[in-house]
This record gives structure tokens, C-alpha cells and sequence, in this order.
């Protein structure tokens, strides 16, 4: 009696444990989603493609919040969209801390380059080791095209040789600290595409340059998939083998900047309820495509400036250099083709011292709009626009 007494209430507590997790990450994934909402709506104001990584600018935004104090650290939290500090770390800590190491499907990393000459603080080197599983490194910024050569690698191998070259030697002369977040995902669709069926030469339209251009459009034969149509779009999400990553497709029947105007986080996710089981003859271009972007007047654009101005890092060291942001940079790349995608993302914070039954038709031969997301966090990984499929 005392033993089914004493099982009943280990099996309250971890699933009442794994209930507060799954809260903790459901917090993060919001406020990145919400971060990411406000960063696009400046990003998509430029021309052509665009893939940008919410999720991973806002995992290297949250580490800078752990080494910063005060009136920084309130501000961080803030226009990062989480509820406090505590959500931050519980959140990320249970999100970072699920991930399986041996995944091939999906990895996420994060590390800290300091300079050989600067010490971090314990109290920041293990709170970013805990909530971040990051290993700092040191390095001698003094000599950037080494320096610059070593974030390279780090990086490269975190994604896979995707991201080859994240930076240049000159855009971190002068840093004493520099932040970094990869993400990797390979994934096989749950329905490969024939690729004897593939056709090159298919045209693409883009309405805004009002041209055509040639492509290679994949053909599925009539499949079922989950698809919503609306009077203005459709959308189509398709699944991956192991995994419960998805992308959707969004093709908008006359405006793109309309729908991609009122198109925020929380509005895919409630259109994404209204998919169903269809039967779609689907087409949708081959691509390899990437983004580069400098972010640092999208953020200082949410009130987040003071990042790049007189920050309170003093959390951070333990003889606090007078320093300061000097970019953060987003490199992205994403290549779908017959038998899957993959997408690799990295964004860098550089810390320098201050002053240094009828199949439905679903053809993308239009620019369109996605998401790559996890079905189960809801966190977007990546989300963009596609206006020309081979630039």
C-alpha cells in the first residue's frame, strides 16, 4: 500500500515537473516568436529574400541579458518580450536542456569568445554554462584575423560547414567579448519528392519586378496534406521523418506585403488550427538560398539602444572594461530540395571596449512567405521570404 502511495506521488511530481517545463519553455518561445515579430516588420521594409532567425538573435540577446545589471538588464528583459529575469533563465535552461546531444536532426549551440587579457565573472560564467551550455573560450582579439578565423571554425562546425565564414577580421577589431549562437536542422520530408519528376525550367513569377524567372519546380503527385485556403491565401505545411519540425508554405493569391503586414506569430499559429487533411497536387521550387543581415538598427528601432551606448555590463567581468554592442550580425542560409531541407543560422554579439478527392492546386511559382518551426514549443527557428528562388 505504502509503495503505490509512494509511485502515485513520484509520478505527481515529475509529470507536475515536466508540466512547469513545458511553462517555462512556452514562455521563451512566445517572447521570441513576439521579439522576432517586431525585427521583421523592419526587416521585410528591404527588397528580395529574406530568412532570418528569430529564435537565434534572441538566444544571444538573452545571454548579454545574464551578464548585465540594473537599469540594461531591465530594459533587455523588457524588449525581449519575457514576463523577468527568472523566465529567462528557467526557459531556456528547460528548452537548451531537452535538446537530445545526439540529434542530427536539430542542434543548437551557444559559446562566449573573451579575450586572454579579460576574466568573466563565476557568477556569470556558470549561470550562462547552466542555462546556455556554453564553454567559453579565450582568445586574443588583438590579433582579430586569428581571432576571426576561430569564431569561422566554431561555427562551421557547429552548422556543418553551412555558415563557413560568419565574420570578418575587421568587424571585430577592438572586441573584448563576443556571443555566439548556432542552429543546424537536416530533415527528410515525411513524403520525399521523385526527383524524375523535378522540372527545370518551370517559371517563377515575381509580381513586383513583373518578370519570370526559370526554376526547378518539384512535383508530388496528388498527396494528402495539411492546407487551409482562404479567399486572399493558402497554406500548406509539410512534416519531416523523426522530428516535430514543420514548414509551412504560404502563397498569397494578390498581395504579399499585405499579408505579410498583418502575418505576426500569433496569427500563423491561430490560421495554422484551420489545416486539414487535403488532397494537393503540389509544386514547390527547389532553392539555396541565404541572408546576411546586420541588426543593430532593427533592435535599437524597439528601444534597445542603450545596448550600444554605456551598457551595464558589469555582470559580466570581474574587472568590468568599459564597453559596449558594436553589431549584431545574422548569417542564414536555407537549401529545400527533393529529398528535405536544411538550414543553418548563427548571429554574433560583438562586445567591444568603448572606444573601439480533387486534388486542390498548391504551385509556388510566386514569391511566397514561411515558417520553420518546432510543432510541439511552437518556437519559430526561421521564418521569411522568398521573391526569387534562384537569386
Amino acid at each position: 500500500m505504502h509503495s503505490g502511495i509512494f509511485g502515485g506521488l513520484l509520478l505527481f511530481y515529475a509529470t507536475a515537473v515536466l508540466c512547469k517545463s513545458n511553462l517555462n519553455i512556452r514562455h521563451v518561445s512566445r517572447a521570441s516568436n513576439k521579439f522576432g515579430d517586431a525585427i521583421y516588420k523592419q526587416l521585410k521594409k528591404n527588397e528580395g529574400n529574406i530568412i532570418f532567425s528569430p529564435f537565434s538573435v534572441h538566444s544571444v540577446l538573452s545571454m548579454l541579458a545574464l551578464g548585465s545589471e540594473r537599469e540594461t538588464r531591465h530594459e533587455l528583459v523588457s524588449k525581449l518580450f519575457l514576463t523577468n529575469f527568472d523566465n529567462l533563465k528557467k526557459g531556456y535552461s528547460a528548452l537548451l536542456n531537452s535538446q537530445n546531444e545526439t540529434d542530427e536532426i536539430l542542434r543548437i549551440a551557444n559559446t562566449i569568445f573573451v579575450d586572454k587579457s579579460l576574466t568573466l565573472r563565476k557568477t556569470y560564467k556558470l549561470s550562462t554554462q547552466a542555462v546556455f551550455n556554453t564553454n567559453p573560450r579565450k582568445v586574443d582579439f588583438n590579433n582579430p584575423v586569428r581571432a576571426a578565423n576561430n569564431i569561422n571554425r566554431w561555427v562551421a562546425n557547429k552548422t556543418d560547414d553551412g555558415i563557413p565564414s560568419m565574420l570578418r577580421s575587421d568587424q571585430i577589431e577592438g572586441a573584448v567579448l563576443v556571443l555566439i549562437n548556432a542552429i543546424y536542422f537536416k530533415g527528410n520530408w515525411n513524403l520525399r519528392f521523385n526527383k524524375s519528376r523535378t522540372v527545370r525550367g518551370y517559371l517563377f513569377h515575381i509580381p513586383r519586378q513583373d518578370e519570370h524567372v526559370p526554376c526547378e519546380m518539384m512535383v508530388m503527385k496528388p498527396t494528402k496534406h495539411k492546407f487551409f485556403i482562404s479567399a486572399t491565401f493558402a497554406m500548406l505545411e509539410l512534416g519531416f521523418q523523426g522530428t516535430d519540425m514543420k514548414i509551412t508554405f504560404i502563397k498569397p493569391y494578390f498581395n504579399l506585403t499585405n499579408l505579410e503586414g498583418v502575418l505576426d506569430s500569433k496569427t500563423f499559429f491561430k490560421l495554422k488550427k484551420n489545416m486539414r487533411l487535403t488532397l494537393v497536387e503540389l509544386k514547390i521550387p527547389k532553392f539555396n538560398l541565404g541572408s546576411v543581415f546586420s541588426l543593430k538598427n532593427s533592435i535599437q528601432s524597439l528601444g534597445l539602444g542603450s545596448i550600444f551606448d554605456s551598457p551595464d555590463l558589469s555582470g559580466m567581468f570581474e574587472a568590468t572594461p568599459s564597453a559596449e554592442v558594436s553589431d549584431i550580425v545574422q548569417k542564414t542560409v536555407i537549401k529545400v530540395n527533393e529529398d528535405g531541407a536544411t538550414v543553418a543560422a548563427s548571429s554574433v554579439l560583438i562586445v567591444v571596449a568603448r572606444s573601439t478527392a480533387i486534388a486542390t492546386p498548391f504551385v509556388l511559382d510566386r514569391p511566397f512567405l514561411f515558417f520553420l518551426y518546432d510543432s510541439k514549443t511552437e518556437i519559430i527557428l526561421l521564418r521569411g521570404r522568398i521573391e526569387n528562388p534562384v537569386a
